[in-house]
C-alpha cells in the first residue's frame, strides 16, 4: 500500500469509528438568544432599532406601486441592502483622529450607486472634526476641473448645510501643478497667501467631498490628494467606546431612514419637499422638469439639474434634443427611478459635453433605445424599459429644458437629421471597450 494510500485509510477509519478528539467531533453551541444579549448594552439597543427602522422601509418599498413591476422591485430590494454599507461607511468607521479621504465606500459603478452619482465625477469623501485642523494637499495630474465641499455633517443630521464649496477654478496652482489648502476653527499659522476654510468647532463630523471631474475618460484623471491631521492626540483610540458607538449607530439608522426617504420620493417623482403619497402613479414621463432643492441635500452650490423619469418600450426610441450648454460643464446619464446610476463602465449609459456629437444644425440629439439605434449619443439603458434621465450643468448660462421626442425605432432616422452618421456593431464595441478600461483605470482595478 502506497504512503497516500494509507493515510486516507486512516483518516476514513478515524472517521468511522469516531476516533476523532471529542472537542472537535462536539456539536457546535446554538447561538445565544436574544434574550440573553446584555439588556442595558447601548450599543445593542441601537443596533436593534436600526434592524427594526430597515425591516420597515423594505416593507414600505414593497408597498409601493412600483413594486408591482418586478424589475423596478428587484432595484428596489437591491437598492434597501447597498445602503447597509453605506451607513457603516459613513457613519460608522470613520475616525477623525485618523482622517483619510476614502474613494471606493459609497459610489461604484455597478456595485454600489445611490442619488444618482455622476459618471464624469470621480468622488472622495470623508469626515473631520471641525474643532481640529487639517491641511489638505496634492497635485492637479491632469485633471481639467474639481471642487472641495465642506459640510456641517450630512443626511443624519438635521442642520446639516454645506459651509465652503471650493472651485479648483480659484485656487492657486503651482507651475509642477500641486497645491494645498487649510481647514479648522482658526486660520494657519503662517495665513499668508493660505487658502484656509474655516469650520464650526461644534461641528465634530464635518463632511468632506470632491468632485473631480472627467471630460476625456481615456486622458484626464483624478487628482492626487491627501489629508492630514495637523494638531492630533498622540494617544487616540482607534475604536470608538460602546458610547459612541452606539451613537454611530443612531447616526446610521438616521442616514439610511433620510436615503430611503430620499429614494422613494424619487421613485414617485416628487419634487423636494413633497411626499410621495401626494403624487399620482404614475408620474410624468418623458418630459423634463427642474430640479430643485438639490443644494439643500449637498448638491454642488455651482450646479443646475433637470431630470425625468423614461418611459420605453422594445422597438421604440426617446429623441432627447437640446442646445448645447455654455459653461464650465454638462452631461445626461441614466438611472433607475430609485437613483441608482446606470452602469456606465459596461453600457454607454452617459454622455458629456466633451463626449457628445453635435448636428449639423448645431443640435445635440440622443437616442435612448433599448437595442442599439447604431447612431451616435447612444444612451443604452442596459435593459431597463423605466428609469430616469438625469442632466447636471454647471457654472452655466441660462438654458431650456431638453425635449423628448418619443418615436418608433424604425422611423427613428427619417426623424433624425440627415446625414446622421451610422455607427456600426463593430464600432459600438470599440466605443464601450475605450469606457470600460477607462472607468477600470479610474478606479485602479
Amino acid at each position: 500500500m502506497t504512503f497516500r494510500k494509507a493515510l486516507m485509510s486512516l483518516c476514513l477509519s478515524g472517521f468511522m469509528v469516531g476516533s476523532m478528539p471529542s472537542q472537535l467531533a462536539a456539536e457546535p453551541a446554538p447561538p445565544p438568544s436574544v434574550e440573553a444579549a446584555d439588556p442595558a448594552s447601548p450599543a445593542y439597543a441601537a443596533w436593534r432599532r436600526y434592524r427594526e427602522t430597515l425591516d420597515t422601509y423594505w416593507q414600505r418599498f414593497l408597498a409601493t406601486p412600483a413594486a408591482a413591476d418586478p424589475q423596478l422591485r428587484a432595484q428596489a430590494l437591491y437598492y434597501l441592502q447597498a445602503q447597509e454599507p453605506v451607513a457603516f461607511n459613513f457613519y460608522v468607521a470613520p475616525r477623525t483622529a485618523f482622517p483619510v479621504l476614502y474613494t471606493h465606500t459609497y459610489f461604484l459603478p455597478l456595485e454600489l450607486s445611490w442619488g444618482m452619482p455622476n459618471p464624469d465625477f470621480f468622488y472622495r469623501n470623508g469626515f473631520i472634526d471641525g474643532a481640529r485642523s487639517y491641511r489638505v494637499y496634492g497635485n492637479l495630474r491632469s485633471n481639467p476641473w474639481s471642487t472641495f465641499q465642506v459640510s456641517n455633517g450630512f443626511w443624519a443630521e438635521d442642520d446639516m448645510a454645506i459651509i465652503h464649496n471650493l472651485d479648483f477654478d480659484d485656487l492657486a496652482i503651482e507651475e509642477d501643478g500641486s497645491f494645498e489648502f487649510f481647514l479648522g476653527p482658526s486660520p494657519p499659522s503662517d495665513a499668508k497667501d493660505q487658502v484656509w476654510l474655516k469650520t464650526d468647532p461644534t461641528k465634530h463630523r464635518t463632511f468632506i467631498a470632491t468632485r473631480e471631474t472627467l471630460y476625456d475618460w481615456d486622458k484626464d484623471t483624478p487628482l492626487e490628494l491627501h489629508i492630514e491631521l495637523l494638531d492630533g492626540e498622540d494617544n487616540a483610540p482607534i475604536y470608538p467606546d460602546e458610547e459612541e458607538l452606539a451613537e454611530r449607530i443612531a447616526k446610521a439608522t438616521r442616514y439610511v431612514a433620510y436615503n430611503f426617504e430620499f429614494a422613494l420620493r424619487s421613485a414617485a417623482g416628487a419634487k423636494f419637499g413633497e411626499k410621495p403619497a401626494d403624487v399620482a402613479w404614475p408620474p410624468v414621463r418623458n418630459k423634463f422638469v427642474w430640479t430643485v432643492g438639490g443644494q439643500k441635500e449637498g448638491g454642488n452650490p455651482l450646479g443646475n439639474w433637470a431630470n425625468t423619469q423614461y418611459e420605453v418600450e422594445p422597438g421604440e426610441a426617446l429623441i432627447i434634443e437640446m442646445d448645447p450648454i455654455k459653461g464650465r460643464y454638462w452631461g445626461l446619464q441614466l438611472g433607475t427611478i430609485w437613483g441608482q446610476t446606470t452602469d456606465y463602465a459596461f453600457h454607454s449609459s452617459s454622455i458629456n459635453m466633451q463626449q457628445a456629437v453635435t448636428d449639423a444644425d448645431g443640435k445635440f440629439r440622443a437616442v435612448l433605445s433599448l437595442s442599439d439605434p447604431g447612431v451616435p449619443n447612444w444612451l443604452d439603458p442596459a435593459g431597463i424599459p423605466t428609469g430616469s434621465v438625469l442632466l447636471r450643468a454647471y457654472k452655466t448660462e441660462s438654458f431650456a429644458l431638453p425635449t423628448i421626442t418619443r418615436v418608433g425605432l424604425s422611423e427613428l432616422r427619417n426623424q433624425l437629421p440627415g446625414g446622421t452618421p451610422v455607427i456600426t456593431p463593430e464600432q459600438r464595441k470599440i466605443e464601450v471597450t475605450k469606457r470600460r478600461r477607462s472607468v477600470m483605470k479610474r478606479f485602479g482595478w
